[in-house]
């Protein structure tokens, strides 16, 4: 697994190895950590699976 974020701009990047291929050969899957909390209220917008 290879994880690439900004802090500042609430962003990551992640990729996932499968079988043989090296995650960093593997497309990346984008996260914007702000949408979780887009109305900055300290509760996360997003349903979590229990």
């Amino acid at each position: 697994m290879n994880v690439v974020y900004d802090a500042t701009a609430l962003r990551m990047w992640v990729t996932y190895a499968k079988g043989e291929r090296e995650a960093y050969l593997r497309p990346s899957v984008f996260l914007d950590l702000k949408a979780l909390d887009a109305d900055e209220n300290g509760t996360p917008d997003v349903a979590m699976a229990k």
